[in-house]
């Protein structure tokens, strides 16, 4: 269970929510108590996750998730098949951006 919930992206999503949060707050003036609730729990959520980790990684030495690895675990490519899947998954964003971008200009 752990396992699943620190490589879903629901909690970078939160921890990207609350940083922009306060760093939104922190240029309004009037919301300065605001901004700094919003800092405070982004880096304890931060350190929660990373002890999360951690404890996974001391639990599960064969099954180890990297604190820096950058890429997303979704687009970690096992074989041949996975290749072939991540590689038609980004053409079709791709296109779809190319077409929807110029949409939404107009």
């Amino acid at each position: 269970m752990l396992r699943f919930f620190l490589r879903s992206p629901i909690f970078p999503v939160i921890l990207l929510i609350f940083i922009t949060a306060s760093l939104v707050l922190s240029l309004i003036n009037t919301q300065d108590l605001l901004a700094k609730l919003c800092s405070g729990i982004s880096l304890i959520l931060a350190f929660v996750w990373t002890i999360l980790i951690k404890l996974h990684n001391n639990k599960n030495p064969k099954n180890r998730i990297k604190l820096t690895g950058f890429i997303p675990y979704e687009f970690r490519e096992m074989d041949e098949g996975q290749q072939w899947v991540t590689f038609k998954a980004c053409r079709n964003v791709y296109i779809y951006y190319s077409l929807a971008i110029p949409v939404v200009t107009l």
